[in-house]
């Protein structure tokens, strides 16, 4: 049987102890005992408080206080070193996630982060101008945040709240049709056609794209072969090189042979690894026609 409790503090007048403070609750689970603050000095929900936790351990759905306690930035703190025992590199866009995840959750407890609150921070971002593909990212971290939560040992959660996704509508202006990209490629320095190309056909994003290297690309096979931190979902692949991808990288081969042999990086300037194309892409659409403004391929749109 569980028990209700006040902690006892000595008066400094009389000098006598007397129980102050909010009730304590103790109670057993497989013969251990638990001791855990209900917060709150009113003794009939203290006594609900107690009750529950009863409740949870003969359902076997008790975790221990530490669930309690959990808070939102204990979470935020998993995360992160997620992202850095496991060497993401996109740790700039957890950040941005973060940030606008804490002015609405900040100051929770883990287990007060229920599903009309995430409703509630979802009206908040669609009132703020954000995209349903930006809010779901956001969600997804949240999630991810509350699913390692619950992988720890003991558990720093009781469950992952439900967290409901938007409907996510990609079509974009910018997107055209295979004539508008080789006029567009057309229009690019030699250094910007591989990036360009890879991007094209394979879906990459260009972060991904600029980290390639040579020693990627088996010829005989043709076949490049993409490690997990080379792709957005963290799992190895192999692009298959054919037809003008395979001409394009293999013109470029040639000339990063004669003229940059120790550069590792497939896609470079001057031996230099590239980081962006935005310049060079803005002119090349200029060149093709007046009013061309089409997004770099394996560019997403930030909000």
């Amino acid at each position: 049987m569980g028990m209700l409790y006040r902690r006892k503090k000595r008066d400094p007048v009389t000098g006598q102890l007397v129980e102050s403070g909010p009730y304590w609750i103790k109670y057993y689970r497989g013969g251990r005992p638990f001791y855990e603050s209900t917060e709150t000095e009113d003794k009939t929900e203290a006594r609900r408080k107690l009750k529950e936790r009863e409740g949870q351990v003969a359902t076997g759905q008790h975790h221990g206080p530490q669930v309690e306690r959990t808070r939102f930035d204990d979470l935020v703190a998993l995360i992160q070193q997620d992202y850095t025992l496991n060497e993401r590199r996109s740790r700039r866009r957890l950040n941005d996630l973060l940030t606008h995840l804490a002015p609405s959750f900040r100051l929770l407890r883990a287990s007060a982060i229920t599903t009309d609150k995430i409703t509630a921070y979802i009206a908040k971002r669609r009132d703020e101008g954000a995209a349903n593909a930006t809010i779901n990212r956001e969600l997804g971290c949240l999630k991810r945040m509350f699913r390692l939560g619950l992988q720890q040992t003991p558990p720093l959660v009781a469950r992952i709240p439900h967290i409901r996704m938007l409907e996510e509508r990609n079509v974009r202006s910018g997107f055209f049709e295979h004539e508008d990209f080789l006029a567009l490629r057309g229009a690019l320095p030699d250094y910007a056609k591989v990036p360009v190309t890879l991007a094209y056909y394979s879906g990459m994003r260009m972060g991904e794209v600029f980290s390639l290297q040579w020693k990627q690309i088996h010829w005989t096979e043709g076949k490049l072969y993409l490690r997990s931190q080379d792709t957005k979902t963290d799992t190895p692949r192999v692009l298959y090189l054919t037809g003008d991808l395979y001409k394009v990288l293999d013109a470029w081969r040639k000339v990063c042979e004669a003229k940059w042999p120790v550069c590792p990086w497939i896609c470079h300037r001057g031996g230099i690894q590239l980081q962006s194309l935005k310049h060079s892409w803005r002119k090349a659409c200029k060149r093709v026609g007046p009013g061309t403004m089409i997004e770099v391929p394996g560019t997403a749109k930030q909000e």
